[in-house]
């Protein structure tokens, strides 16, 4: 039997509200989260509903008005912690919908930061900055559906070379590449449980492979090339894998 304390926060209702719109113990919410909260879901005043806005920060709180603007008197604040290892995607370009797909359960898996680079074999040019802009509301979106404080941050598209030159800031950087392996998942496990990683930086390449060239210059700057297994995964999937694999690593599963 489940209990009325346990329905009640599965069926709280996230909305994302800008800091700005936040003063002391009352937020208000604006334009399409307004609109989905009167218009779709059809709340009430007097409802509970959870916020968060973005820099890690949520929200407890009960809606006090619906009109002339949505306002929300706040009960309850929820800062993020912020101690758990970091990780850190970077992904080669590939089709438009398997990027989305990508952005999307990236967030879902709690990876901190994206950034797109292209490569010699990227199946696809560089994107426009309306797809750009697209990707951070699909990560958005994904925060609501996830129960996530803070979307991850989706950097500006870069070079290869650019690439493996901004990971020297990380305590261990991995690229998945199966012809050039020298580590396996049972390394990677130990190497993490010796060295305990605060950040993390991992790399996938486009679905036409990466060149041995692009390999070897990871590699000069310190990357680890491990394999995933015999199965050859597609590009998403080797991301999407590798995300729950190094999150379960560094403990953010527990």
């Amino acid at each position: 039997m489940v209990g009325p304390e346990f329905r009640e926060k599965v069926i709280m209702r996230r909305f994302f509200v800008s800091p700005a719109d936040i003063n002391e113990q009352t937020a208000t919410l604006t334009g399409s989260e307004a609109h989905h909260l009167i218009n779709v879901l059809r709340l009430k005043a007097g409802g509970r509903i959870t916020l968060f806005d973005g820099t890690g920060t949520t929200y407890e709180g009960m809606i006090a008005s619906l009109e002339p603007e949505v306002t929300v008197d706040i009960t309850t604040i929820n800062p993020e912690d912020l101690s758990r290892p970091r990780l850190h995607l970077a992904q080669a370009l590939i089709k438009t919908k398997k990027n989305e797909l990508i952005v999307q359960k990236a967030t879902e898996l709690g990876v901190d930061s994206i950034v797109f680079f292209t490569s010699r074999y990227c199946a696809t040019d560089e994107p426009s900055a309306s797809k750009q802009e697209r990707w951070q509301r699909i990560a958005m979106e994904s925060c609501k559906q996830c129960n996530r404080p803070a979307p991850p941050e989706i950097r500006p598209v870069i070079s290869f070379a650019e690439c493996v030159r901004s990971a020297n800031e990380h305590d261990l950087k991995i690229i998945f590449w199966e012809e050039t392996a020298d580590k396996n998942l049972g390394v990677l496990r130990e190497k993490i449980l010796a060295e305990k990683p605060e950040a993390v930086f991992y790399l996938i390449g486009p679905e036409g492979g990466l060149t041995d060239e692009e390999v070897a210059l990871a590699k000069e700057h310190g990357f680890h090339s491990v394999t995933m297994g015999k199965q050859i995964l597609r590009a998403e999937t080797a991301s999407i894998a590798a995300a729950a694999i190094l999150q379960f690593l560094l403990g953010n599963m527990d």
